[in-house]
């Protein structure tokens, strides 16, 4: 099986891979997603913990902004995919 590791690190099939970017790109479209992704990067990614946050919460944090990452990256990657689908077409 040809394989290709995702934005996650987990080995899949490439159709698989591209069935899942796409599936992203498809689920965050419109006005409705640019508001989630909009608050899920707010408590994420621009989310700053303070000098009193414990090694849990950083860890935690961390892990939540990991996960908004495969998110845009999995968005991005289905984007790029459709166009490049839609161009040899």
């Amino acid at each position: 099986m040809a394989g290709a590791i995702g934005p996650d690190g987990i080995e899949r099939s490439v159709q698989k891979e591209h069935r899942i970017n796409e599936a992203f790109f498809q689920t965050f479209r419109g006005e409705a997603a640019k508001l989630s992704l909009d608050y899920l990067q707010s408590i994420t990614l621009k989310m700053v913990n303070g000098p009193d946050a414990t090694d849990s919460a950083l860890r935690h944090r961390e892990g939540m902004r990991d996960l908004m990452r495969i998110i845009n990256k999995r968005i991005q990657l289905g984007e790029e995919q459709i166009r490049q689908t839609k161009k040899e077409s």
